[in-house]
């Protein structure tokens, strides 16, 4: 099975959690579309998986406020101060250096396992 998909009951699906589908919706906002016929080869053995998937408005909704909050917090920051252009490190929003702890935490642990 490809990792951007799963099985519900007899049908393949794409993973709502997977990059695939954050850009498939993302595109569908900003195209002004409410369908898009998601297209993957998924090995010699099989057919081509065709899913049509609709615009999640609340899923986008939700989408954009994160994009959002990154815009705000991390971009326009780094615009307005410069920091690279001054040879300086970008500064990262406590939240994403917690979020980047963390990963680097469960990445250990299952090492150990």
């Amino acid at each position: 099975m490809v990792p951007c998909l799963y099985k519900d009951k007899d049908e393949v699906k794409l993973k709502k959690t997977h990059n695939y589908y954050y850009q498939v919706q993302g595109q569908l906002a900003i195209t002004g579309r409410v369908i898009c016929y998601f297209v993957i080869y998924t090995g010699d053995s099989n057919d081509l998986l065709i899913q049509k998937i609709a615009s999640d408005k609340p899923f986008i909704d939700n989408m954009f406020k994160k994009l959002e909050t990154f815009y705000m917090d991390c971009l326009a920051p780094e615009i307005i101060l410069n920091r690279r252009g001054r040879n300086l490190k970008c500064k990262d929003p406590t939240y994403i250096l917690e979020a980047k702890r963390n990963k680097e935490s469960k990445k250990n642990r299952n090492r150990n396992f």
